[in-house]
């Protein structure tokens, strides 16, 4: 009865730090992601590919060939999950929105 007391406290033991461990993965991942979004938001307005898309898009409808200058740059979609980041590229590209841009640009046909 002793040893399965002990067994079912080292089992549980081994449970809490695999969900530590996984919980600060996570922490760090989130972290990461921020760092990558808070560089895109410092970066991306100046950026020439970005300001020449800006131009192209302004008449609509937005081309492919105008949409080609902003697809390198998908690896900062996620951070348009979180609304601090969503508002600066909503702003920049007005009267254009996000929503014109995920529509005619990353969308499916």
């Amino acid at each position: 009865m002793k040893s399965c007391s002990v067994l079912l406290l080292l089992l549980l033991g081994a449970a809490l730090l695999l969900q530590a461990g996984s919980a600060a993965a996570q922490d760090s991942a989130a972290l990461a992601e921020n760092a990558k979004c808070q560089q895109a938001q410092k970066e991306l307005p100046s950026n020439p590919d970005i300001q020449a898309f800006k131009q192209c898009a302004s008449a609509k409808p937005i081309t492919a060939a105008c949409c080609q200058r902003v697809k390198p740059y998908s690896q900062y979609l996620p951070c348009l999950s979180y609304e601090q980041y969503r508002a600066a590229p909503n702003n920049f590209l007005a009267p254009l929105s996000m929503d014109d841009v995920m529509a005619a640009c990353f969308s499916p046909p």
